[in-house]
C-alpha cells in the first residue's frame, strides 16, 4: 500500500511538473506580420461612436453604428518577407441616428432600402484591394480604392452639376484618408522592431489625412504573454494635425480643427503569425471646428465638438 501510494504522489509530481514546463512562458517574443501564403485571414470590426456638437445654437448629436467584416488572402510572400494581400470587404452595416431620422443600410439583408449610406457603401461590398505589408506592419502600397470611390461618386445622385461637384470634391478629399497606406498602417503597424519581453514599451505614429486630418501616437506595452497570445496595452494620443482645409463640399469654405483626446484598450496578438485576433479600445476626443469668413459666409462660424468612440476587433 505505502509503496503504490509513492507512486501515485510520484505520478502526481511527474505530471505537475510536465504540465507547468509544457505552459510556460516565452520570456521574449518577436511580434511580426508572418502570415502565410495562400492563407485567408479575417477581421471583423464594430465601431459605436457618439458626436455631440451644437452649430448656431443648436444641438446636432448623432449617434454611428458601424460594423464590417474584411477578409485578407495572402496573394506572395518574398525573399524579403513582403506580403501581398488582397483585401476584400465581405459586409458592411452601419446606422445613424441623428435629429433628422434614423438611417440603416446593411448589405447582408436581402431587401436593402440603401438610402444615401447605402449608395455611399454598397460600391465597397465585394470589391478587393490589393497591398503590400512589410513583416514591421509598414503598408509600402495601397491599390484598387481608387476604383470604389469613382463608384461611389457615380453611385450617389445629386440633381445639379453644382451638387455633383460637391458630392465629388468631398468624397475624394477624404479618399486621402482612406485610401491612403496611413489607414491601413494604423491598424496593421503595431509591432516592436525587435524581440521584447513582459513590460517593454515601444511607439508608433501615424498623421491621417481627409476631411480630418489627425495626428495618432499610439504606445504600446507588452502586458502578457500566454502560450500563443501576446496581450499588448495601448495607450493613444490624438491632436488634429496644423494647418487649414477646405470644407467637404463648399468651394470657398476655410476651416480650422482643433481636436485633442485620448484613448486606451487592449490587443490580443497571434505570435506565430503577428495577427490581431482581439483589440477592445477606447477613446475621447474633443475640441472646436472654426470657419473663417468667405463670400458665401459673411461671418466666421464656431462650434464645440465631442466625440466618443468605442472599437472592438476580433480576427480569424
Amino acid at each position: 500500500m505505502v509503496k503504490r501510494l509513492f507512486t501515485f504522489l510520484l505520478l502526481g509530481v511527474c505530471l505537475c511538473v510536465f504540465t507547468t514546463s509544457c505552459a510556460r512562458k516565452p520570456e521574449i517574443v518577436d511580434l511580426k506580420l508572418k502570415l502565410e501564403k495562400g492563407k485567408i485571414y479575417t477581421t471583423t470590426a464594430q465601431m459605436e461612436q457618439k458626436i455631440e456638437q451644437t452649430i448656431v445654437g443648436r444641438k446636432q448629436d448623432m449617434d454611428q453604428n458601424m460594423k464590417m467584416k474584411i477578409s485578407y488572402f495572402v496573394e506572395d510572400v518574398n525573399s524579403e518577407g513582403q506580403r501581398t494581400l488582397k483585401m476584400t470587404y465581405d459586409a458592411i452595416r452601419f446606422e445613424q441616428k441623428s435629429p433628422v431620422g434614423t438611417n440603416v443600410y446593411d448589405s447582408e439583408k436581402e431587401e436593402v432600402d440603401k438610402g444615401i449610406f447605402g449608395q455611399m457603401f454598397a460600391p465597397m461590398v465585394g470589391q478587393a484591394i490589393t497591398m503590400k505589408i512589410l513583416e514591421n506592419g509598414q503598408v509600402t502600397s495601397v491599390k484598387g480604392f481608387k476604383k470604389i470611390i469613382e463608384d461611389i461618386v457615380r453611385n450617389i445622385p445629386a440633381k445639379t452639376e453644382q451638387q455633383k461637384k460637391m458630392v465629388k470634391q468631398m468624397i475624394s478629399q477624404q479618399q486621402k484618408s482612406f485610401a491612403g497606406k496611413d489607414t491601413f498602417e494604423q491598424m496593421f503597424k503595431i509591432y516592436p522592431a525587435g524581440p521584447v519581453k513582459v513590460g517593454d514599451s515601444w511607439e508608433s505614429v501615424i498623421t491621417m489625412k481627409g476631411n480630418f486630418p489627425l495626428k495618432i501616437k499610439n504606445v504600446y506595452t507588452l502586458k502578457d504573454v500566454r502560450v500563443k497570445r501576446a496581450i499588448i496595452d495601448v495607450k493613444t494620443e490624438i491632436v488634429s494635425a496644423e494647418g487649414m482645409q477646405k470644407f467637404p463640399g463648399m468651394e470657398q469654405g476655410i476651416m480650422n480643427i482643433d481636436l485633442k483626446g485620448q484613448g486606451h484598450g487592449e490587443m490580443h496578438v497571434n505570435i506565430k503569425s503577428g495577427w490581431i485576433m482581439r483589440s477592445d479600445m477606447e477613446q475621447d476626443i474633443s475640441g472646436e471646428i472654426r470657419m473663417a469668413a468667405n463670400e458665401q459666409m459673411p461671418e466666421e462660424m464656431k462650434w464645440p465638438i465631442k466625440m466618443t468612440t468605442k472599437m472592438r476587433m476580433r480576427g480569424k
